[in-house]
């Protein structure tokens, strides 16, 4: 897993990038965070962990807060 400063450095870049109001759209929604994440170590699974973990709370937000209690 990638330390903290990787971690900081990744989130600083993308908050740049979706707070940019020229950015190509591509730039956002292409292959380019993916791979950000990979190389961080985060593997993408299309919400099945949260899923698991939540249940319902994937689709409502009750949900999550019933379970936080």
């Amino acid at each position: 897993m990638a330390d903290l400063k990787q971690i900081h450095d990744f989130a600083v870049k993308w908050c740049d990038k979706f707070r940019d109001q020229n950015i190509n759209y591509i730039d956002l929604v292409d292959h380019f965070m993916a791979d950000d994440c990979a190389a961080l170590g985060f593997e993408m699974d299309c919400g099945h962990a949260f899923s698991e973990k939540y249940g319902q709370a994937v689709n409502i937000r009750k949900a999550l807060d019933e379970d936080r209690k």
